[in-house]
């Protein structure tokens, strides 16, 4: 893991958010996938600005695979976290988004040579409990 590999993280990362996202929802994910990238919001108890947020993230044009990577690459040396998940699901394509979390915001020291963390998200809807049913990927949206 570093820029050097990040390439084959985020292809890796992508198939494994898509899997894990087909799990969890019933939505179909079309085999297109395009991206977006923002900055991770740390107000998660807010769920009123959550859902602005996710909205906002709809004005942002998607890019494709390439782009994505050379806009990460650009701001590879200040990341501290990249996590992947499902932003939407169109009728053609599937919508990623990147979010990332710099390192000066952390809070603590670290080391410029650390390696950005990798993760991939599914958002579980408050409602589900324990409840193993399958639930519709856009219920952040308040569209449900």
């Amino acid at each position: 893991m570093g820029i050097r590999t990040l390439r084959q993280d985020i292809e890796q990362l992508t198939k494994k958010v898509l899997h894990l996202t087909r799990e969890n929802c019933w939505n179909v994910l079309p085999d297109e996938v395009v991206y977006i990238i923002s900055e991770i919001e740390i107000d998660a108890g807010n769920w009123k600005k959550r859902f602005e947020n996710r909205r906002s993230k709809d004005a942002l044009e998607p890019m494709n695979f390439d782009l994505m990577i050379s806009e990460l690459e650009k701001m590879y040396p200040s990341l501290h976290d990249i996590n992947l998940h499902v932003h939407r699901a169109e009728k053609y394509r599937t919508i990623i988004d990147v979010q990332y979390f710099l390192k000066e915001k952390v809070g603590y020291e670290t080391k410029p040579e650390t390696p950005s963390m990798l993760h991939v998200k599914v958002s579980l809807p408050p409602f589900r409990g324990d409840d193993p049913k399958k639930f519709d990927l856009h219920w952040g949206f308040g569209e449900i």
